[in-house]
């Protein structure tokens, strides 16, 4: 795992985290950082949709 995929992983984690406490857009913000690195990140998409229907 290299550093950027050890960056990514944690934005998303910030995200799932910020979604918990319904501060949705701020999780956005979080996994778009995260797909601006590795777009083909299957998780952050999914979880982006989810914050977006709250």
């Amino acid at each position: 795992m290299s550093h950027n995929d050890n960056y990514v992983g944690k934005l998303i984690e910030d995200g799932d985290e910020l979604f918990s406490i319904k501060k949705y857009e701020e999780a956005i913000d979080a996994y778009n950082k995260a797909l601006e690195m590795y777009p083909k990140d299957q998780s952050a998409w999914e979880s982006k949709g989810n914050a977006h229907f709250n």
